[in-house]
């Protein structure tokens, strides 16, 4: 029997095949399925959407992503999430983040997993947070996840100038501003030769975009390289 995260209920999370002759970790499913039903999953999600960043809207390629293709015209990546963000996961991300309950992040998990592992050859990077941020909370929210889901990661991205989160501020304020970020160029040199020189950028929740595309433009000083981001939550 497995406890839920959520409600405290006990549940039963019985083997499949494919947990019993899969090479994939044993990851125990950490949500009741009536709390499972509370989050709406992207695989479940319906209407149209752009097909850069899934976000919901009639158009192709939405307003947002056409102001990036303005601003890197020579990027022509995509982002996929796991879940569309509705009022349950904001409370979720409001216990887990700013109440810093750690180990929710177990509550995804198995699903992440499922998700991120569609991608080969790849080497995931984390959106990182500040040094203060880090005293304050205890823990990177996004790194956290990927451990927790077993999807091994390089902190390739370094965060250099302190900055409110992104929930707080108007979208023309997330839009513009400095790009806080800096290539963690030791890391770079270390990795071996043989490496996939694919990337995929993670971070919790995707709103905009404008994190992800300085996350983009920082890794791009790498040189020739495949980038496409993906996150838990598209907002």
């Amino acid at each position: 029997m497995n406890q839920c995260l959520l409600c405290q209920q006990d549940f039963y999370d019985p083997l499949t095949f494919q947990d019993v002759f899969s090479w994939s970790p044993l990851l125990p499913t950490s949500m009741c399925s009536s709390c499972q039903q509370l989050f709406t999953w992207q695989k479940n999600s319906q209407g149209p959407q752009c097909q850069r960043c899934q976000k919901i809207t009639e158009k192709q390629v939405c307003l947002d992503c056409r102001h990036w293709q303005k601003l890197y015209p020579h990027y022509s990546g995509s982002h996929r999430s796991l879940l569309v963000y509705n009022p349950s996961l904001q409370e979720w991300f409001h216990q887990y983040k700013f109440q810093g309950n750690k180990q929710l992040a177990h509550s995804f998990q198995k699903q992440l997993y499922l998700f991120l592992s569609n991608y080969k050859n790849v080497i995931f990077v984390p959106i990182p947070i500040s040094e203060n941020r880090m005293k304050k909370r205890g823990f990177n929210q996004v790194e956290q996840l990927l451990k927790y889901a077993k999807i091994p990661y390089k902190n390739l991205i370094l965060r250099t100038i302190e900055s409110d989160s992104q929930t707080s501020k108007t979208k023309q304020e997330r839009i513009s501003g400095t790009n806080p970020f800096k290539l963690n160029k030791q890391m770079i040199t270390d990795m071996k030769d043989d490496c996939p020189m694919s990337f995929i950028i993670f971070d919790d929740v995707y709103t905009t975009g404008r994190t992800m595309y300085w996350a983009i433009e920082t890794l791009q000083e790498i040189g020739e390289i495949e980038i496409n981001t993906c996150s838990l939550a598209r907002g």
